[in-house]
């Protein structure tokens, strides 16, 4: 079962890529700005956060895997 998964992850990748033409057209520049990295937002930045806001993840995570 991997090797199909694998086998249809791999062409779904290059049909992607040699097909995005046909979708947002030739020539396009639509995903020219689609991602934004800003420079004032750093990683050592999220050293000095708050705790409540450092535990989001953590508390989001626990409440949906009870929720499941």
């Amino acid at each position: 079962m991997a090797f199909s998964l694998s086998l249809l992850a791999f062409g779904s990748i290059f049909s992607g890529y040699f097909s995005k033409d046909l979708f947002i057209g030739f020539n396009s520049s639509f995903f020219k700005n689609s991602t934004i990295v800003l420079d004032s937002y750093t990683l050592s930045t999220a050293e000095f956060l708050s705790f409540k806001i450092k535990m989001i993840p953590v508390v989001c995570s626990l409440f949906g895997s009870f929720l499941a």
